[in-house]
């Protein structure tokens, strides 16, 4: 039923599709996230092109500027290169300029003006087998919607699990392919963000005894996520103060860095 509700809640924006009754705050959710999702694509000197997915974190309405947040392997290997970013309703692309990159972290910080989105807000904790849901451009294409839960909880210390398993994201079964790294994973109950994708592990099938080359399958459960806490400590070490919200603000003023 979950999948069939997630489905429905995007299709308005898409197709027109009816929300049943008692629905509405569910798609409510799913349209932020929508409208806080971009598309980015780079072009290099050498031809080279990568496209990915990213959040939008703060807007400015007065100058129409909008800070990006996305992994930070997308603009890898660092040379001379182009970044656009594009919104879902929007047809054309905007220029990005690149903030701030922490390759350690796998993070970066675009802005780009001129883009019809919103903000996400930021959730930095969430519970073992939670609802969520991941926003992608997967293979550089359309916008890609799909619900999974939270498989692993990061956790310090021991290890020792302590109930409820609560705490940042650390992986979620939610599947994924090339192009989704960077795209946003949100808290099914709230609509708020909690992380957003790193990549996933895969697992390498072959016939004993053929030339072909091992197809990798992504493992169930293995989708690696970039969690807010991590993401606040990143935007705390770049100083980003602009055009961030006051909840943002205080967010990362209180991060645990």
């Amino acid at each position: 039923m979950k999948r069939l509700g997630l489905f429905c809640a995007l299709m308005p924006i898409l197709a027109g599709c009816a929300m049943r009754a008692g629905e509405t705050g569910g798609h409510d959710a799913v349209v932020r996230s929508v409208y806080s999702s971009v598309q980015l694509f780079t072009e290099r000197a050498d031809l080279g092109r990568r496209a990915g997915s990213a959040v939008v974190l703060a807007t400015d309405a007065s100058s129409g500027r909008a800070l990006i947040l996305t992994t930070a392997h997308l603009l890898e290997p660092p040379v001379e290169q182009s970044v656009f970013a594009k919104a879902p309703s929007s047809a054309g692309r905007s220029p990005a300029k690149i903030l701030a990159v922490d390759a350690d972290l796998d993070l970066a910080i675009l802005e780009a003006n001129g883009l019809p989105v919103s903000p996400a807000a930021i959730q930095t904790e969430t519970r073992l087998g939670d609802d969520i849901w991941v926003i992608s451009y997967p293979w550089g294409r359309r916008m890609t919607l799909v619900d999974g839960a939270v498989s692993q909880i990061r956790q310090d210390g021991d290890g020792r699990a302590t109930f409820p398993i609560t705490g940042p994201v650390g992986l979620i079964d939610a599947p994924v392919s090339y192009g989704a790294s960077g795209g946003g994973v949100y808290d099914d109950e709230t609509g708020r963000l909690i992380g957003i994708v790193r990549g996933y592990r895969t697992a390498k099938l072959s016939v004993p005894g053929s030339d072909t080359v091992p197809l990798e399958v992504p493992i169930g459960g293995e989708t690696t996520v970039i969690s807010t806490p991590q993401i606040l400590c990143f935007l705390k070490a770049a100083a980003v103060t602009q055009p961030v919200s006051a909840e943002l603000s205080r967010q990362i003023a209180e991060s645990d860095c």
